[in-house]
């Protein structure tokens, strides 16, 4: 959904086989990497998890590992464009004759992963902040970039705010499998008695899949408002 208050799609990208959801460490926001990870989903665009910056974690693999096994994506990988560690395991996730879009904030490292893969300084990146270590928002405009090997790459500016639009596709799939053995058809995995989400699941993860699903019903809602605006304008 694209930012403000308006209810309209936003394009990120089309045609694309893999999407690879980046979040810098030490810190990563494993929330915002749900809800792009959900975005990608919906459309049926497999994910991949790119911690980058791994030269400020020295846990960084377990961090990306745990945080895949978390979210449930299969795919993961920390790396450091600038010492070089993980960008071949990079290398093998986007092959040749496909189409693979970098989403993730301002600053965490998009441009530079791109240059890596090339193998030259093409994308433009700002400097390292002082206060956080975090990098600066540089690209402004969707870019792609034919990568040696024949792989298209699609670089694309920082997100900001990640609004749904088509639901989180099967980025909760593990919630929806344990529902079915809750005592209650319509438990909502809050205080029920014989919840088995509650049993499983991370308390912020459900509360996550809880405003998801609000925020997705608030915008089907409105949708649903304003086909019937239009079609009352019709008739």
């Amino acid at each position: 959904r694209a930012a403000g208050e308006a209810t309209v799609a936003h394009v990120l990208a089309a045609n694309v086989d893999l999407a690879l959801l980046t979040a810098p460490l030490p810190e990563p926001n494993g929330r915002q990497i749900e809800r792009l990870a959900a975005l990608a989903q919906a459309d049926g665009v497999p994910v991949a998890l790119v911690l980058t910056k791994s030269d400020l974690d020295p846990e960084a693999d377990r961090t990306a590992a745990g945080m895949a096994r978390e979210l449930g994506i299969v795919d993961s990988v920390a790396l450091s464009p600038r010492t070089g560690d993980g960008v071949a395991v990079l290398r093998t996730l986007v092959t040749p004759g496909t189409t693979t879009v970098l989403l993730g904030p301002s600053g965490a490292g998009k441009s530079t992963l791109v240059n890596a893969l090339l193998g030259e300084e093409r994308q433009a990146t700002g400097a390292i902040r002082e206060h956080d270590g975090r990098g600066r928002h540089t690209t402004v405009t969707r870019e792609l970039i034919a990568l040696p090997g024949g792989a298209l790459l699609i670089d694309t500016p920082g997100i900001r705010e990640v609004g749904l639009w088509d639901g989180a596709g099967e980025t909760y799939a593990d919630i929806d499998e344990l529902a079915a053995s809750c005592r209650f058809s319509d438990c909502g995995h809050e205080t029920e008695p014989g919840c088995a989400v509650r049993e499983t699941v991370d308390a912020e993860r459900i509360e996550a899949w809880r405003k998801l699903a609000r925020e997705q019903k608030w915008v089907d809602d409105r949708r649903a408002a304003a086909s019937e605006r239009e079609a009352r304008g019709r008739s």
